[in-house]
């Protein structure tokens, strides 16, 4: 079964003017180490606001209770169940969608 990952639109503000960026510009950075999450083992966390974490970061920052340092809200115990799908599909169909391309 494959999944596909639906990104939200970002937008670049610039003055009076807001662009959206293509989804190859969409970035799925942890919050803390600014590493891209879906190429890092583990859960993938976020708050209720959707800021993500890497499972390295989110135990560092004191896990579900603590807030989270991007809007202050407590973090819960949320995981970005479809960004860890779609990294594992990602990884175990690696060869076949490197050829597809």
């Amino acid at each position: 079964q494959a999944f596909k990952l639906i990104s939200v639109a970002r937008y670049a503000v610039q003055g009076d003017t807001a662009e959206m960026s293509s989804e190859e510009d969409a970035s799925f950075d942890c919050n803390i180490c600014l590493e891209d999450v879906t190429t890092r083992e583990g859960n993938i966390s976020q708050c209720p606001n959707g800021h993500l974490y890497c499972k390295i970061c989110f135990h560092k920052i004191g896990g579900a209770h603590k807030q989270c340092p991007a809007c202050l809200q407590t973090m819960g115990n949320f995981r970005c169940r479809a960004l860890e799908k779609h990294r594992d599909y990602k990884r175990e169909h690696a060869g076949v969608l490197r050829s597809a391309a």
